[in-house]
């Protein structure tokens, strides 16, 4: 990773256009901005959750299609940004042990490193008829695209060549409570954690988030 010498690592947070329940348009726009973040020298990139389907598909998300529609979209990912040195971070559903989750895949050099669920389910929205929370998971790994890969809310990603270097990741509204994984995550070694969040801008709200961070 570019400056990692200097203790540096380059994230950015890209919101592409998405429209709903189109997993061919999304993983298009998903893809043209790793390449575009991969040129300007970002070695982390950052997408909203359900960036690949959409967050506001609602009773889609029942449906088997939608779901394995994402897969392969996530495998068209994979595949077109292989030969970038970018670690990417793509919401989308993914379904293990028959229950549907909210997850964060971190991908790169075209590899699933790990797939993070979502702890917390907003509880103002209706994302408990879709969704399980990560504490119903019972496995830390789950085969997708024919690959065992690591599944949980405590994986540290760590840069091979300067351990110092270590990546959390949590979900939308994990931040927002009391005892949240980035906490358990930071405590672990995380020096870098990333959250993505389909969260609506209300006045205000910037304001109450950046705080929240501090």
């Amino acid at each position: 990773m570019m400056n990692k010498k200097f203790g540096y690592v380059r994230v950015a947070a890209s919101v592409p256009e998405i429209k709903v329940a189109n997993v061919e348009f999304n993983v298009s726009e998903i893809i043209k901005e790793i390449k575009s973040c991969n040129k300007e020298g970002v070695q982390v990139v950052v997408f909203p959750e359900l960036s690949i389907t959409g967050y506001t598909c609602g009773d889609l998300f029942n449906q088997d299609f939608l779901v394995e529609k994402a897969i392969r979209g996530l495998e068209s990912i994979i595949k077109d940004t292989a030969k970038l040195d970018i670690v990417s971070i793509v919401g989308m559903p993914v379904r293990i042990e028959n229950k549907l989750y909210n997850t964060a895949v971190i991908i790169g050099k075209g590899e699933i490193l790990g797939i993070v669920p979502k702890t917390y389910i907003d509880k103002h929205g209706e994302e408990g008829r879709w969704f399980s929370t990560a504490d119903t998971l019972h496995t830390s790994t789950v085969n997708l695209l024919g690959k065992e890969v690591v599944v949980g809310t405590d994986i540290l990603f760590r840069d091979v060549e300067d351990k110092r270097i270590t990546l959390g990741v949590e979900v939308g509204e994990d931040l927002w409570n009391i005892k949240n994984p980035s906490q358990d995550l930071a405590l672990g070694g995380a020096t870098i954690i990333v959250n993505p969040a389909a969260s609506n801008e209300l006045i205000g709200k910037y304001e109450y988030r950046k705080n929240l961070l501090k």
